[in-house]
């Protein structure tokens, strides 16, 4: 199992697949996201810069990868022991 350290070096180049476990109701997820800043800022993604404390308590928290969702165009988070697959599309 990847650590929180490890999925967001994987996320920081290219957008991602990413399978997870949803807490609220435990249904399986697949989230296409990333970190990368570069690319998500060339204008095809409509990132947003995050605002708000919830940001900074995801940031704190060991157990919650915070990513941008390029399906909604959104911040969005899974738990690290959720994480069923992570797959590189781009």
């Amino acid at each position: 199992m990847l650590n929180k350290q490890q999925i967001e070096s994987k996320l920081e180049t290219g957008i991602w697949a990413v399978s997870f476990i949803k807490q609220k109701d435990g249904s399986t997820r697949v989230m296409s996201c990333s970190r990368d800043w570069e690319l998500l800022k060339t204008g095809a993604y409509n990132y947003q810069e995050p605002k708000g404390t919830a940001s900074d308590k995801q940031a704190e928290n060991p157990d919650v990868v915070r990513v941008w969702c390029t399906d909604v165009s959104d911040w969005r988070s899974f738990r690290v022991d959720s994480l069923q697959e992570i797959v590189e599309e781009l």
